[in-house]
């Protein structure tokens, strides 16, 4: 371990952003409830003190086993709460409260928190982001090398999907991430135990920043772009999506990031990465920790403009933007348009490989996007920002 230099970023919401388990639906009436303009997110510890102050938690035992309980309804018509009375009651019975515009009807995401219910954002989505941007960029300017295109990337793309032999991932459908992770390891990039002494990103630590100070609302969320048949589908299933995000504000979120430039230079020119390599390509005419981590940067604001160009989603001008969080859908897909074009030619078969890349969703920058919906009306594209550096720590 060599020399630490402390960075910093700064990170300007522009659009809202939401970063969470989106896998994880939230149940209303049992995980949050809604009641006059502020939804709880119940805390069951708490709720269970509560109830058993007022002696109903076995009537609480019964209910909650019907399909339709619904927690405020319980405290109006058990407790025979209402008003300041019962948003005290919630309130005591929460982990946190968040204000909301609407009446929640649907899936409900929170935002990602710490133990103690506070929300921040993780280092590792900014990494993330970073790393894709690097390998969007490092393929896109080295592509015109044939040789190393086909060698490098192609050859292994095609592996994965089983063109020329058995698939990698046997009768599962390739995902689009499961591409993007396929190039990050073949890059050296990956996160198995086998490969983390070659990672290039193990050099650069981004913090995780709590968001203590910053204000958190519920966005309604609309999928732009989809067939009719599929929104009938999607509504069949649930009447809405809302999302927990970060508000839009001209205030800079601080983000702590600690590079160890003399690691990150000895693995750069790592015997495993052949030629070219990434790291070789990021380290071209730097020589210190500021001048790597403007160079990342500058793969991010130019992934971002590629992404302006080739997208037809409403998003933010100016300079230094930044994609991140969910409901952006574009860094793997991103990548995956380079490569696309070029995976097939008449040797191949070359119907079967444009309907694996379709099944995927793999074609080029996403048909459908997320739009967050304001009561207003208005359309926004999530996880916009602007991403800059912010000196030395």
């Amino acid at each position: 371990m060599g020399f630490i230099d402390k960075l910093g970023l700064k990170l300007t919401v522009l659009t809202p952003l939401h970063i969470g388990h989106f896998e994880q639906k939230a149940r209303q009436g049992i995980d949050f409830v809604y009641y006059s303009g502020t939804v709880y997110w119940i805390n069951s510890d708490k709720l269970i003190h509560q109830l058993a102050r007022v002696n109903k938690l076995d009537d609480f035992s019964v209910a909650v086993q019907d399909r339709t309980f619904d927690l405020a309804d319980f405290l109006l018509t058990k407790l025979r709460l209402s008003g300041s009375a019962l948003a005290n009651l919630l309130g005591s019975s929460s982990a946190y409260s968040c204000a909301s515009p609407q009446q929640i009807k649907g899936d409900y995401h929170p935002f990602i928190r710490d133990g103690y219910a506070e929300p921040y954002i993780p280092g590792s989505s900014i990494k993330g982001a970073i790393r894709s941007a690097a390998i969007y960029s490092f393929i896109k300017d080295n592509m015109k090398d044939s040789q190393w295109f086909e060698t490098a990337v192609l050859s292994r793309v095609r592996r994965n999907l089983g063109i020329g032999g058995p698939a990698r991932y046997g009768s599962r459908r390739y995902e689009v991430g499961d591409f993007l992770e396929d190039i990050a390891s073949d890059f050296k990039l990956g996160d198995m135990a086998s490969e983390q002494h070659t990672d290039l990103f193990r050099a650069i630590r981004v913090a995780d920043t709590p968001l203590t100070q910053t204000d958190i609302g519920i966005a309604q969320v609309s999928i732009e772009g989809m067939s009719a048949r599929a929104m009938q589908q999607a509504s069949s299933r649930s009447p809405g999506l809302f999302v927990e995000c970060i508000k839009s504000s001209e205030k800079a979120i601080s983000i702590a990031v600690d590079i160890d430039f003399c690691l990150f230079k000895e693995l750069a020119t790592h015997p495993a990465y052949g030629q070219p390599s990434l790291g070789e390509y990021a380290m071209r005419g730097i020589s210190n920790a500021t001048d790597l981590l403007t160079r990342l940067l500058e793969f991010c604001h130019q992934f971002s403009a590629d992404i302006k160009k080739s997208s037809k989603q409403p998003s933010p001008g100016g300079d230094n933007l930044f994609r991140l969080g969910w409901g952006t859908g574009v860094h793997s897909k991103g990548i995956m348009s380079l490569i696309y074009p070029h995976i097939g030619n008449r040797n191949l078969e070359q119907e079967r490989i444009v309907k694996l890349y379709r099944n995927a969703g793999i074609n080029t920058f996403p048909k459908t996007h997320k739009v967050a919906i304001a009561p207003d009306g208005k359309k926004q594209s999530l996880g916009w920002s602007r991403l800059e550096i912010a000196g030395a720590a």
